[in-house]
């Protein structure tokens, strides 16, 4: 074969019973699944383009994985998981200031139609009724009924029964 040959993966018999077992795990995350089936491709001598084509993967990839693999060889597995050798490195950066409950409160309220616009059906839907059409606009851009003085260009009178989210109260 042509190019040069990649580094050698030689993995103990105690490492690759590991590694098979952590690859029939039932909750294992697919990426660690598929860092498993490289590394162990690797020991069973294939090169990087066999393994990129076997799993269809970039060579990149494989080379990647192949020499994160080889860097961590010398340390026991006592030290590190094999959880933790396959597990991405920590992005750098800030780290994150908006924790999800302060995400969920400053997301909009959802828009309420008066009682007046709206009959319930029983699948959950409801049809406004046509009521006023010069004041209530159906805005495709935005996918509800709105006053006429908000309504963007383009938008469809409410003279047609039109499909809404049900009202709440």
């Amino acid at each position: 074969m042509r190019g040069p040959k990649p580094p050698v993966v030689e993995l103990s018999p105690e490492v690759r019973h590991e590694l098979e077992a952590l690859l029939r795990r039932r909750s294992l995350p697919q990426q660690l699944a598929l860092r498993a089936r490289i590394v162990l491709a690797a020991a069973d001598g294939q090169n990087n383009s066999q393994i990129a084509r076997s799993l269809n993967l970039e060579t990149d990839t494989v080379r990647l994985w192949r020499n994160r693999w080889l860097s961590f060889a010398f340390i026991p597995l006592s030290d590190l998981s094999l959880d933790e050798r396959l597990s991405d490195v920590p992005r750098s950066g800030r780290p994150i200031q908006i924790t999800a409950e302060n995400a969920a409160k400053s997301l909009p309220s959802p828009v309420k139609l008066p009682k007046t616009l709206a009959a319930p059906f029983p699948n959950g839907l409801a049809v406004k009724s046509p009521t006023k059409s010069s004041s209530v606009a159906f805005c495709p851009r935005f996918h509800r009924a709105m006053p006429r003085a908000c309504s963007k260009r383009g938008s469809q009178t409410a003279s047609e029964p039109l499909l809404a989210h049900p009202t709440q109260g």
